[in-house]
């Protein structure tokens, strides 16, 4: 899958220079004048979902097409944070060997945070965190956590900055963007059973506008 990414605020660009598009094509790495931000990441780029066998096609076919400015790749929290009491809590080796061969191509990447997932398939949640807070079922997120409860944001916030510490500094990596409801949106999974469930929380505290754009800054 492709998607076409206008602009967006990124640190640096890639070393290499191998992101030029065929003719009839902008660069990849070209200002765009007049744009808040005419250096940031822009063009057509692969979306990498998770555990989609559909990827390796990605790396046959789009690596090294020029017209190809780079990929989208996803950080899920369950799969790179072990716990509290690991050393090192968190292994991001599984996304930086992803990453491999697309900077090697010249390629930018651009990283997403998921703490949950779309359709309800599985938790991305880690366990530890479910422990900590409660949570609602619904159909499209399958089992959430209360996003506004101290154990989920702590925790979350935590995973944010080690993102941050590892990826910040990685001159390919475009920009990093931190998921805080559905998969990589700001949309609340679940706000159904957000709204309608408070009443079996501790608090009683359901969902609303106020409590959700506050709860998330």
């Amino acid at each position: 899958m492709l998607s076409a990414i206008p602009v967006a605020q990124t640190q640096s660009q890639p070393a290499s220079s191998a992101l030029k598009s065929s003719a009839g094509f902008s660069s990849c790495t070209d200002n765009l004048p007049g744009l808040a931000v005419p250096d940031g990441p822009h063009g057509l780029f692969a979306i990498l979902f998770p555990s989609i066998r559909m990827n390796a096609k990605a790396d046959e076919f789009l690596l090294r097409n020029p017209v190809v400015c780079g990929a989208n790749m996803y950080l899920i929290w369950n799969e790179i944070d072990r716990g509290p009491g690991a050393n090192p809590r968190y292994d991001f080796s599984k996304v930086e060997a992803q990453m491999q061969p697309w900077i090697k191509a010249g390629k930018e990447v651009n990283l997403i945070s998921w703490a949950t997932a779309y359709g309800g398939q599985r938790r991305l949640t880690p366990d530890y965190v479910f422990k900590q807070v409660q949570s609602v079922n619904c159909p499209n997120g399958g089992e959430v956590p209360v996003f506004w409860e101290e154990g989920f944001m702590d925790n979350y916030q935590q995973f944010m900055a080690a993102i941050v510490q590892n990826f910040g500094n990685t001159l390919a990596v475009g920009y990093i963007r931190f998921g805080l409801g559905l998969g990589g949106e700001a949309y609340p999974a679940c706000m159904y059973a957000l709204r309608t469930e408070g009443s079996h929380r501790r608090d009683g505290a359901s969902i609303s506008s106020t409590c959700w754009t506050t709860k998330r800054r």
